[in-house]
């Protein structure tokens, strides 16, 4: 039997720093640094709400690691927001996203002062007058069940109960990347030389960096 197991990702857990020095650091802050150089870890929070048929962002600057600055800044008008496709909806104002057509469309936002500090990509089907709705992304990885090793090349389909089926092919990693709606979904995934595998999951919207793990068993010599 086919050996399937759920991921679940582990969130990095923020530590605030105290005072001037950080939790794991030896010696004072100074300017952001402490004696060895050490810095925290830019990031950029996205959070968009519909607003009618359209979309309104916002984005917040945070820190983590060594003298990270605990306070979230807003950064809505120092991003560049960027849509996928400008025809089905375009960025007018920042963080403003006006629909013009009905498709899907992924949006994220991007420091303007260091093009490196992006936020989280987030994916959403828009039509003129309707709510935007968002979509989950359904990360699946694929591996031998017995060796634990990940398979380059293998099929994995995705068919949730609303929304279209889809079909990619594993990356050198053994993985794959979907957007669907967050309804109940069976993933299968198929290689040469082993029994298919499938599983049924239901994603969340809220959750990008979860994942289903597939182990397919190796077919009998």
């Amino acid at each position: 039997m086919a050996h399937v197991a759920r991921l679940f990702a582990i969130g990095l857990a923020c530590a605030s720093a105290s005072a001037c020095r950080s939790p794991t650091s030896s010696c004072d802050c100074v300017n952001g640094h402490d004696c060895e150089g050490r810095g925290p870890i830019p990031f950029l929070s996205m959070q968009c709400t519909p607003a009618g048929s359209d979309l309104q962002c916002s984005v917040t600057y945070e820190e983590m690691g060594y003298c990270a600055n605990p306070t979230p800044r807003d950064f809505t008008n120092s991003a560049r927001w960027i849509s996928s496709d400008a025809s089905v909806a375009t960025f007018r104002v920042p963080g403003s996203l006006k629909v013009i057509a009905s498709g899907q469309i992924q949006v994220y936002a991007q420091s303007l002062a260091n093009q490196y500090i992006v936020s989280e990509t987030q994916a959403f089907v828009v039509a003129p007058g309707q709510a935007p709705e968002r979509l989950a992304n359904i990360g699946v990885g694929v591996q031998d069940a017995n060796t634990k090793r990940f398979i380059q090349g293998a099929t994995v389909e995705l068919e949730p109960s609303r929304g279209q089926s889809q079909t990619c092919q594993t990356n050198q990693n053994g993985q794959c990347q979907f957007w669907s709606y967050a309804v109940q979904t069976t993933l299968r995934a198929s290689s040469s030389g082993y029994s298919p595998a499938e599983v049924s999951v239901t994603p969340l919207t809220t959750c990008y960096c979860s994942g289903t793990l597939l182990g397919l068993s190796p077919l009998p010599q």
